[in-house]
Protein backbone atom coordinates (compact mmCIF):
# COMPACT_ATOMS: atom_id res chain seq x y z
CA UNK A 1 0.00 0.00 0.00
CA UNK A 2 1.10 3.58 -0.89
CA UNK A 3 0.26 6.80 0.88
CA UNK A 4 0.07 10.04 -1.20
CA UNK A 5 -0.53 13.33 0.72
CA UNK A 6 0.47 17.03 0.67
CA UNK A 7 2.22 17.67 4.07
CA UNK A 8 1.84 21.41 3.24
CA UNK A 9 -2.04 21.82 3.38
CA UNK A 10 -3.29 19.85 6.55
CA UNK A 11 -6.39 17.60 4.97
CA UNK A 12 -6.76 19.74 2.15
CA UNK A 13 -6.01 16.79 -0.33
CA UNK A 14 -7.39 13.49 1.25
CA UNK A 15 -4.34 10.52 1.36
CA UNK A 16 -4.66 8.35 -1.85
CA UNK A 17 -4.27 4.45 -1.77
CA UNK A 18 -1.73 3.78 -4.61
CA UNK A 19 -2.47 -0.52 -5.46
CA UNK A 20 0.84 -2.36 -6.18
CA UNK A 21 1.12 -4.41 -9.50
CA UNK A 22 4.41 -5.29 -10.33
CA UNK A 23 5.65 -2.19 -11.49
CA UNK A 24 2.28 -0.09 -12.19
CA UNK A 25 0.51 2.06 -9.70
CA UNK A 26 -2.95 3.16 -10.11
CA UNK A 27 -3.96 6.18 -7.80
CA UNK A 28 -7.10 5.50 -6.09
CA UNK A 29 -9.03 8.79 -5.07
CA UNK A 30 -11.86 9.49 -3.48
CA UNK A 31 -12.33 12.99 -5.00
CA UNK A 32 -10.15 15.75 -6.43
CA UNK A 33 -8.80 18.65 -4.84
CA UNK A 34 -8.29 21.75 -6.69
CA UNK A 35 -5.23 23.87 -4.89
CA UNK A 36 -4.53 27.33 -5.15
CA UNK A 37 -1.11 28.85 -6.34
CA UNK A 38 1.15 27.98 -3.92
CA UNK A 39 3.68 26.08 -3.19
CA UNK A 40 3.34 22.37 -1.33
CA UNK A 41 4.97 19.68 -0.40
CA UNK A 42 3.97 16.24 -1.43
CA UNK A 43 5.39 13.08 0.41
CA UNK A 44 5.04 9.49 -0.49
CA UNK A 45 4.95 6.91 2.01
CA UNK A 46 5.09 3.28 0.92
CA UNK A 47 4.26 0.67 3.33
CA UNK A 48 3.54 -3.42 3.38
CA UNK A 49 0.93 -5.31 4.96
CA UNK A 50 2.42 -6.26 7.67
CA UNK A 51 2.60 -1.90 8.52
CA UNK A 52 6.40 -1.58 7.95
CA UNK A 53 6.62 2.28 5.98
CA UNK A 54 9.82 2.80 3.92
CA UNK A 55 11.29 6.39 3.93
CA UNK A 56 9.52 9.67 2.38
CA UNK A 57 9.80 10.21 -0.73
CA UNK A 58 9.06 14.51 -1.48
CA UNK A 59 8.13 16.13 -4.55
CA UNK A 60 8.29 19.85 -3.82
CA UNK A 61 5.77 21.42 -6.48
CA UNK A 62 4.95 24.95 -7.03
CA UNK A 63 1.49 26.00 -9.00
CA UNK A 64 1.13 29.08 -10.70
CA UNK A 65 -1.98 29.98 -13.25
CA UNK A 66 -1.11 33.60 -13.16
CA UNK A 67 0.77 35.45 -16.46
CA UNK A 68 3.57 37.29 -15.13
CA UNK A 69 3.65 41.03 -14.82
CA UNK A 70 5.58 43.13 -16.89
CA UNK A 71 5.78 46.58 -18.46
CA UNK A 72 6.37 47.72 -22.04
CA UNK A 73 9.90 48.33 -23.64
CA UNK A 74 11.34 51.63 -23.43
CA UNK A 75 14.04 52.33 -25.94
CA UNK A 76 17.67 53.09 -24.38
CA UNK A 77 18.75 56.92 -24.67
CA UNK A 78 22.12 55.48 -26.76
CA UNK A 79 19.75 53.86 -28.70
CA UNK A 80 17.84 56.91 -29.98
CA UNK A 81 19.95 58.87 -32.00
CA UNK A 82 16.95 61.41 -33.36
CA UNK A 83 17.09 65.03 -32.44
CA UNK A 84 16.20 64.40 -28.98
CA UNK A 85 16.83 60.96 -26.58
CA UNK A 86 13.46 60.32 -26.56
CA UNK A 87 11.99 60.37 -29.63
CA UNK A 88 12.33 56.94 -30.69
CA UNK A 89 14.09 57.95 -33.92
CA UNK A 90 17.09 56.23 -34.88
CA UNK A 91 20.11 55.17 -37.35
CA UNK A 92 20.79 52.21 -34.97
CA UNK A 93 19.44 48.82 -37.11
CA UNK A 94 19.88 47.15 -33.78
CA UNK A 95 18.73 49.45 -31.07
CA UNK A 96 18.27 48.14 -27.76
CA UNK A 97 15.49 48.05 -25.22
CA UNK A 98 15.02 47.81 -21.60
CA UNK A 99 11.97 47.49 -19.04
CA UNK A 100 11.19 45.29 -15.92
CA UNK A 101 9.63 42.50 -15.62
CA UNK A 102 8.89 39.19 -12.75
CA UNK A 103 12.10 38.02 -12.03
CA UNK A 104 12.78 34.63 -14.27
CA UNK A 105 10.80 35.16 -16.86
CA UNK A 106 10.89 35.55 -20.38
CA UNK A 107 10.56 38.45 -22.35
CA UNK A 108 9.83 38.34 -25.86
CA UNK A 109 10.10 41.69 -27.56
CA UNK A 110 7.98 42.39 -31.16
CA UNK A 111 8.64 44.89 -34.12
CA UNK A 112 4.86 44.49 -35.50
CA UNK A 113 4.09 41.34 -34.50
CA UNK A 114 7.48 39.74 -35.46
CA UNK A 115 10.05 38.81 -32.61
CA UNK A 116 13.35 40.50 -32.73
CA UNK A 117 14.39 39.45 -29.33
CA UNK A 118 14.53 37.73 -26.45
CA UNK A 119 15.79 37.24 -22.92
CA UNK A 120 15.45 36.27 -19.33
CA UNK A 121 14.57 39.03 -16.30
CA UNK A 122 17.26 39.57 -14.12
CA UNK A 123 17.31 39.03 -10.51
CA UNK A 124 16.65 42.87 -10.22
CA UNK A 125 13.51 42.62 -12.49
CA UNK A 126 15.06 44.34 -14.79
CA UNK A 127 15.87 43.56 -18.72
CA UNK A 128 17.78 44.66 -21.56
CA UNK A 129 17.33 43.21 -25.47
CA UNK A 130 19.44 44.41 -28.28
CA UNK A 131 17.27 43.36 -31.42
CA UNK A 132 17.85 41.52 -34.59
CA UNK A 133 18.62 44.36 -37.64
CA UNK A 134 15.83 45.88 -38.40
CA UNK A 135 15.28 47.48 -41.90
CA UNK A 136 14.30 51.04 -42.09
CA UNK A 137 10.56 52.02 -41.31
CA UNK A 138 8.27 52.32 -38.63
CA UNK A 139 7.65 49.89 -36.01
CA UNK A 140 5.10 49.16 -33.45
CA UNK A 141 7.50 47.63 -30.51
CA UNK A 142 5.70 45.09 -27.49
CA UNK A 143 6.74 43.07 -25.57
CA UNK A 144 5.50 39.59 -23.97
CA UNK A 145 6.43 38.10 -20.66
CA UNK A 146 6.15 34.04 -20.18
CA UNK A 147 7.32 33.08 -16.46
CA UNK A 148 8.17 29.22 -15.73
CA UNK A 149 5.12 27.77 -15.40
CA UNK A 150 4.18 28.53 -19.13
CA UNK A 151 1.79 31.50 -18.30
CA UNK A 152 1.94 34.44 -21.09
CA UNK A 153 1.08 38.00 -20.40
CA UNK A 154 -1.19 40.02 -23.04
CA UNK A 155 1.71 41.91 -25.12
CA UNK A 156 2.32 45.31 -23.76
CA UNK A 157 2.52 47.94 -26.07
CA UNK A 158 5.05 51.19 -26.57
CA UNK A 159 3.63 54.43 -26.30
CA UNK A 160 5.40 55.60 -29.22
CA UNK A 161 6.51 53.77 -32.50
CA UNK A 162 10.02 53.09 -33.05
CA UNK A 163 11.40 54.97 -36.73
CA UNK A 164 14.42 53.21 -37.98
CA UNK A 165 16.28 55.97 -40.69
CA UNK A 166 19.40 54.88 -41.95
CA UNK A 167 19.75 56.57 -45.31
CA UNK A 168 22.65 59.44 -45.27
CA UNK A 169 20.29 62.13 -46.19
Amino acid sequence: EFLLYDSSVDGAIPPANLVDGLTDLTLLTRETAVLPDGRYNFKLEVGDRAGNISFDYLLNVTIDTVAPLGDAPDLLASSDSGMFDNDWVTNVDTPTFNGTGEVNSTVFLYANDELVGQTIVNADGTWNIETTALEDGVYTISTVYEDLAGNRSDAQVADMQLEVDTYVP
